[in-house]
C-alpha cells in the first residue's frame, strides 16, 4: 500500500487519476487543493472513506511541509495559457517554481517516487510523429514553462526516482471537465446548437489520449516500480486523428443519440496555429511499461456527449 500525494486534484486529470488509484489499489491518497468545496465533490464521486481520501491543502509554490508517511507524489497541477491571457507571471510561478518547491520538499522527505506531467507542446512544431529521443524546442511560455519543469527533475535523479510524463491532447469525462479542449469545446457546441469551427480544411491531425488512459499509465507506473523509473515517456493516443474525421464521428453519434444535426463553419486557417500533424510516438512506453491506449475513440466520444452538462 502506497501513500500518494497527487497535486492539482481538483482539476480535470488530477481528479481521474485519483479516482483510479483509489478504485484499483488500496493506497492512501492526499488531495492537494485550495477549495474544500471541490474536495467535497471529489470525495463524494471517488466513493470512498475520509480515511484513503485526504485533503492536503495548499498552493505548490507556498507549500512549506509535507504529511509524514508520503512516499510518491504525481504532479499534475499546471498553469495554462489559456488561464493567462494577460501576464504569465503566474504560469512561470506555478510551472517551475511550484515543481522546484515540490522536488525540494520531496528531497527532504526522502520521498521515493515523484511523477511529473508535462507536456507534448515541448516538442514545438517538429515533424510529427514525435518520440522522446527528438529535441525538444519548445514555442510557447507554456512550453518554456513546462521544458524547464522537466530538467529540474531530472537534477535530482541521484535522490529521487522520478517519471516524465508527455501527455498528447486530453479528452473524455472527469470530473471537472476541461472545456477549453479540443474535444469538450465541440461537445459544448454541439450541447448548444452551435457551429463548431473549423479552421482550413480540416486535414490537421491531433493526437487524443482519454484521460483514464493516462490514469491508467501512472497506475502501470506504481505496479511496476523500479522497472523502467527514471526515463521521459510519450503518452498519446497510439494514432493521430484528422478533424474532419473527428467530425464526421461526433456527426455519427449525434445522430445516432437524436440530437440535431452538426453544422460546420469553415475558416482560414491562422498563421501561427498549431502545426498540421501533431502525434506521439508511444512505443517506448508501450516496450517498457507493457502500457497502451485502451479506450476507442467513437464510444469515447458518446460518453462525452452523454455525460456533457452545463457548467
Amino acid at each position: 500500500m502506497a501513500n500518494i500525494l497527487v497535486t492539482g486534484a481538483t482539476g480535470y486529470l488530477g481528479a481521474r487519476i485519483i479516482r483510479t488509484l483509489l478504485t484499483s489499489t488500496d493506497d492512501v491518497v492526499f488531495a492537494m487543493a485550495r477549495q474544500p468545496s471541490k474536495f467535497r465533490q471529489l470525495s463524494q464521486w471517488c466513493k470512498v472513506s475520509l480515511s484513503r481520501l485526504q485533503m492536503l491543502d495548499g498552493d505548490v509554490c507556498k507549500l512549506s511541509n509535507l504529511p509524514e508517511g508520503i512516499d510518491t507524489i504525481v504532479h499534475t497541477a499546471a498553469q495554462r495559457d489559456e488561464q493567462q491571457k494577460q501576464s504569465y507571471a503566474e504560469m512561470i510561478q506555478v510551472n517551475i517554481q511550484g515543481t522546484c518547491n515540490l522536488l525540494r520538499l520531496a528531497a527532504h522527505h526522502k520521498i521515493e517516487r515523484f511523477i511529473y506531467i508535462s507536456s507534448q507542446s515541448v516538442y514545438g512544431k517538429q515533424s510529427a510523429p514525435w518520440n522522446e529521443r527528438a529535441q525538444p524546442d519548445p514555442q510557447t511560455v507554456y512550453a518554456m514553462t513546462k521544458y524547464a519543469a522537466e530538467q529540474l527533475v531530472w537534477t535530482y535523479r541521484d535522490v529521487i526516482n522520478f517519471v516524465i510524463l508527455r501527455l498528447s491532447r486530453i479528452y473524455g469525462v472527469s470530473l471537472f471537465m476541461r472545456w477549453d479542449e479540443l474535444v469538450g469545446k465541440f461537445v459544448r457546441l454541439i450541447q448548444d446548437g452551435r457551429s463548431l469551427s473549423v479552421y482550413g480544411d480540416g486535414t490537421q491531425r491531433f493526437d487524443l489520449v482519454h484521460v483514464e488512459d493516462i490514469a491508467q499509465c501512472v497506475l502501470r507506473l506504481l505496479q511496476i516500480y523500479p522497472r523502467g523509473w527514471n526515463d521521459a515517456y510519450n503518452v498519446g493516443g497510439g494514432r493521430s486523428v484528422s478533424l474532419n474525421e473527428l467530425v464526421e464521428c461526433l456527426s455519427q453519434i449525434t445522430a445516432e443519440l437524436g440530437l440535431p444535426p452538426i453544422t460546420i463553419e469553415y475558416r482560414p486557417h491562422m498563421a501561427g496555429n498549431d502545426p498540421l500533424h501533431l502525434e506521439l510516438d508511444i512505443s517506448h512506453a508501450h516496450n517498457t511499461l507493457g502500457w497502451s491506449p485502451r479506450q476507442a475513440l467513437p464510444e469515447s466520444l458518446r460518453e462525452c456527449l452523454e455525460n456533457v452538462k452545463s457548467d
